[in-house]
């Protein structure tokens, strides 16, 4: 070919290398500094027109084939199955076990005081029992929000893997009973009367310490077993609420979240509930006999069944952990997804590829750079520490003030939450879905909504049932009722000159007389003689040389003489349970009338790759201090304490309380702790507000 041949193809070349590089090239987008890129993403707009898909990830066909994007276990992905991967489905399935976790919560804190009664331990022991599921959720909640937030991790199946894990610790939690000595009140042990005796002996102080060192061992387990459920329920919050918020739009997603957190908020009131109905057993009903038992609920020497409920948990847990276990690593997104829908402002893709090369220190530091959410993550922190430290000993409280059993002030709790839980849960999630509840607003919602519950728990410390004075620790001996009050005495002293020559046990088996005074049990009131009632669970002690004579009406029975009885529920009759339980229903449906807010607001403050962590970091906040509220509150409890039981030598479970400073103390703590919060909040709505504005 010839020069002049090849000529017009060179001149074309030379043409279009004269044009490209005439033309300019596209200058990239200098890369934001960390503060910067956070006000754009949290505060500022954007006209960046990427779509969801090129944001997250595209949403091509040859993707969804994959085993991992298929409903299925291990090499079984049938395609009758596919159509199970639906958000739908795993909010239902999801609720169902949030509902579990809860339940088993709840449960625990129904059966708490049986618990002490049963191993004989203080509140504070108590406490820092409990507090082994919010330090066993601490340890798991961060890594599990941020590795389970990666790319491939399977969420499914890590919610999947704790659900089987709070199973096993339900099993573990119920094996103590099976080799404890059977609580068994023989024949004639109601009849101990005020006789001469000796001393305790070598045999029953061995018997004594290898009881308590038994004890121990059991609290250690149960310790033990209470931290691995905190560590099986650490995935499925954060995981779960993600798994749903990256599935559904944007705009339906606060509606998702909150039905799907009504049924979960539940659980707690059931497991109180459930806590009540296996109370009213007899922890040895198995093995022993309604005649041999010999006392019913009402009794306070009566210990429920407080390890049947474990065994029905652990089946359910292991029953529906089997099909999240089935669930796909992801699913398709709604096709109607668009950028108008979401109120978070999208990085650029220079951004974007910054944000996916983040450690998790890097990570931490752009959400702890955001003064909105922090003060947001301190107000959660304080409100949530007051809140579960005093809903773990509320059963007790009721007890204390009000005089009602273990059971019944479970079943009051129960009945009273469960209605408040799901209208305040379900009504939130509505009202932020008609509504359109914006991010800021939403601060300056919760603001209120605590505020209110900090007032509505003030008139609480006016409400209590006047206690009936113990003999020797609230009135001295041969006092009137006139002359005793709720104080109690600067020594407690059971033993008298009415009762000098009685060889008394220790144990708390209250009963009353003609004088409306209570006393210890039959052989401090100096009762010589016992008799057999016309009522099963109602004996007669008389010849007590403590108590003046009188009359004395049991049940429909009339008595006269220096008698008493172990019957004393018409001393405690009392109708200010129901005004507190009034308290207890407004501020329990303004709390959880705020919870889908706070879920929305954490999920709308930060950016979408953050979002697991940011949810994460707020339940790390939430069982931080979760650790030690239990405790703290047992160490309160235990502060109002003015007679603990004397077992082997050592300070066990409290006896008697003082009323009075247990009422002040606790409910103080809670209204102060959740004032602070409500200060917070309003903060956090100002500097938002200040961001807007800029």
């Amino acid at each position: 070919m010839s020069d002049i041949d090849l000529q017009p193809l060179v001149d074309a070349d030379s043409d279009r290398l004269m044009a490209g590089k005439n033309r300019e090239e596209p200058k990239p987008r200098p890369l934001p500094s960390p503060g910067t890129l956070h006000r754009r993403l949290f505060v500022g707009g954007t006209d960046d027109s990427s779509s969801l898909q090129d944001l997250f990830g595209e949403n091509d066909e040859d993707n969804w084939e994959k085993p991992e994007n298929r409903c299925g276990c291990g090499c079984c992905h049938p395609d009758c199955c596919q159509c199970c991967a639906s958000p739908k489905l795993f909010a239902a399935i999801w609720a169902i076990v949030c509902v579990l976790i809860n339940t088993t919560i709840g449960y625990r804190v129904g059966i708490l005081a049986t618990i002490e009664k049963t191993f004989d331990m203080e509140s504070k022991y108590t406490g820092i029992m409990y507090g082994g599921h919010d330090a066993g959720y601490l340890i798991m909640v961060l890594l599990v929000s941020y590795y389970g937030g990666k790319q491939g991790a399977h969420r499914p199946k890590w919610i999947a893997y704790g659900t089987m894990l709070i199973g096993i610790s339900c099993v573990i939690f119920a094996l103590p009973y099976f080799f404890m000595p059977r609580h068994v009140i023989e024949e004639g042990e109601e009849e101990i009367v005020c006789t001469p005796g000796k001393a305790q002996n070598t045999t029953d102080v061995e018997n004594c310490k290898h009881a308590h060192s038994m004890n121990l061992f059991w609290y250690v387990m149960l310790t033990v077993a209470t931290f691995m459920m905190g560590i099986g329920g650490a995935p499925a919050l954060p995981l779960g609420t993600t798994y749903i918020d990256d599935h559904v739009t944007k705009e339906s997603s606060p509606l998702y979240i909150g039905l799907a957190l009504v049924l979960p908020n539940t659980g707690n009131p059931l497991g109180l509930l459930f806590s009540s109905f296996v109370l009213r057993y007899h922890v040895d009903f198995l093995f022993v006999g309604p005649s041999k038992i010999g006392i019913d609920y009402s009794d306070d020497r009566w210990i429920g069944a407080w390890w049947l409920g474990f065994l029905p948990l652990a089946a359910a847990f292991f029953f529906f952990s089997l099909p999240l276990c089935l669930f796909p690593k992801k699913m398709k997104k709604p096709h109607d997804v668009s950028l108008k829908e979401t109120s978070r402002i999208l990085p650029s893709r220079t951004e974007r590829q910054y944000l996916a090369d983040k450690s998790l220190f890097t990570t931490l530091g752009c959400l702890f750079t955001n003064s909105v959410y922090v003060l947001i993550l301190l107000a959660i922190f304080v409100i949530s520490a007051v809140r579960n430290g005093f809903a773990t000993y509320i059963p007790k409280y009721l007890e204390i003030q009000f005089s009602i059993t273990k059971a019944n002030s479970s079943a009051l709790k129960g009945i009273v939450v469960l209605p408040a839980t799901l209208l305040g849960t379900l009504s939130s999630g509505v009202l932020m879905r008609l509504c359109k509840v914006s991010g800021r607003n939403s601060i300056q919602l919760l603001a209120w909504l605590f505020l209110v519950v900090a007032m509505a728990t003030i008139p609480g410390m006016f409400l209590y049932c006047e206690p009936v004075p113990i003999a020797g620790i609230m009135t001295e001996y041969g006092a009137t009722v006139s002359q005793s009050g709720r104080q109690p005495l600067p020594y407690a002293n059971l033993q008298a000159e009415c009762n000098k020559d009685c060889v008394c046990p220790r144990e708390f088996s209250p009963v009353c007389g003609p004088d409306k005074i209570m006393y210890f049990n039959q052989c401090f009131a100096g009762c010589k003689d016992s008799l057999k009632t016309k009522y099963k669970d109602v004996m007669l002690y008389t010849d007590c040389s403590c108590i003046s004579p009188g009359k004395m009406k049991i049940r429909k029975e009339h008595y006269t003489g220096s008698v008493a009885t172990n019957d004393c529920n018409s001393l405690r009759q009392c109708n200010n349970f129901i005004f507190f339980m009034i308290v207890l229903l407004v501020v329990t449906f303004v709390s959880f009338f705020a919870f889908t807010p706070v879920t929305t607001v954490v999920l709308r403050v930060v950016n979408q790759d953050e979002s697991t962590l940011a949810t994460g970091v707020i339940q790390f906040a939430v069982k931080a201090f979760g650790v030690a509220a239990p405790f703290l509150f047992g160490m309160a409890m235990d502060f109002t304490c003015i007679y603990f039981s004397n077992y082997c030598d050592a300070q066990g479970a409290c006896l008697v309380y003082d009323i009075d400073w247990n009422r002040y103390l606790m409910l103080g703590i809670v209204t102060l702790g959740t004032l602070l919060g409500s200060i917070l909040l309003f903060c956090a709505y100002i500097i938002h507000r200040s961001y807007r504005e800029e």
